[in-house]
């Protein structure tokens, strides 16, 4: 017999299992909810029924600058996802007013099982929590275009509809979106209900701020298309410059970071501290750390919110203009600008 399920979360990443939690812990204990979670989620205190998701590999940005090369590798994930879901309605009845939480409608596999779930019903409803800096862009006009050839062509390729997201939240069942700064958003969906939040953690007062260590909130070259090469030695070059005033570069991976070759680097030198990559960023202190170092990570949301000096925020971005602007008072340097001696100083 299948087992019937009302509340259905899908939890890709550590700090979208921080928010979910937090947000919703009671229904994440009830015997008619199932979790799935991706390879990244540490799933020790996940006490409902879970199902770890296969890690497919989907890349937008792989498939649009290779198309010949990665069309068919596409095409075959799609179709393994889809036996994925398969397999989890042969075991599993879902309701028909079932409840989906989620922290991303980008996410293929994601993107699939919406088709399939709201493919017979529409009384389904889709919540979505707030997991990066996702929400926060305004989609241009290429944006647009890209979103019409994804409408026309995916069911031509890949036999379903593949949604091109530029803005998260922006999928057309949703119900309801928690953020943490929905001033901040540049776009807004009248059919969606926008409930602000605030991130419980252990960092919530103002304390002076400890010298000796900067910490750094690395990224997974891939999303962006940087090399690994180019990461690297902008990390040796800020490691290098904090050398000259004794100071270590802690560094926080990304969950999704592969970390090899920063690892190769604490190996070699003796002011690189690498932490564990399945840690949520927001569960630091920063106040241990006299700067903050990232590349446009949503760690800015939390770090403001946290009352950590504005001074002491340095963000490196991948436009030559901030996608976003939370402050204009915050320190952002053009990543083909940065020089580390040039930009970080101790005065």
């Amino acid at each position: 017999m299948k087992k019937k399920i009302q509340h259905l979360f899908i939890i890709l990443t550590p700090f979208q299992k921080t928010v979910i939690y937090q947000l919703f812990e009671e229904k994440l204990k009830l015997g008619n909810t199932l979790v799935l979670c991706s390879e990244y989620v540490n799933i020790e205190d996940i006490y409902s029924e879970y199902e770890t998701l296969k890690n497919y590999k989907f890349s937008r940005e792989r498939l649009f600058t290779q198309p010949f090369k990665y069309f068919e590798l596409t095409r075959e994930n799609v179709k393994k996802a889809k036996e994925s879901i398969n397999e989890l309605h042969q075991r599993f009845e879902f309701s028909s007013d079932l409840e989906i939480y989620l922290g991303t409608d980008k996410d293929v596999f994601t993107q699939l099982f919406l088709n399939d779930l709201y493919k017979n019903e529409d009384n389904h409803k889709l919540t979505l929590v707030d997991e990066g800096l996702g929400y926060y862009v305004r989609p241009q006009a290429k944006d647009k275009l890209f979103s019409l050839i994804y409408r026309i062509l995916t069911p031509v390729f890949f036999g379903s509809q593949l949604r091109y997201i530029k803005q998260l939240g922006s999928h057309p069942k949703i119900n309801d979106v928690y953020l943490r700064a929905p001033e901040l958003l540049q776009d807004k969906k009248k059919h969606i209900n926008y409930i602000q939040f605030n991130l419980d953690n252990q960092n919530n007062g103002y304390r002076e701020v400890s010298k000796g260590k900067v910490l750094l909130y690395s990224f997974p070259n891939q999303t962006y298309g940087i090399s690994t090469s180019v990461k690297m030695e902008i990390i040796k070059d800020i490691a290098q410059h904090l050398g000259k005033f004794n100071k270590t570069l802690v560094i926080k991976p990304h969950p999704r970071e592969i970390v090899t070759e920063i690892q190769q680097l604490t190996d070699v030198s003796q002011n690189i501290q690498l932490l564990n990559h399945s840690l949520p960023g927001e569960t630091l202190d920063y106040f241990d750390y006299e700067l903050i170092l990232n590349f446009f990570s949503s760690i800015i949301i939390d770090l403001l919110n946290k009352k950590y000096p504005k001074n002491r925020i340095f963000t490196i971005g991948f436009t030559k203009k901030p996608i976003i602007t939370f402050d204009k008072t915050l320190k952002y340097c053009y990543i083909k600008d940065f020089k580390a001696s040039k930009v970080i100083n101790f005065t």
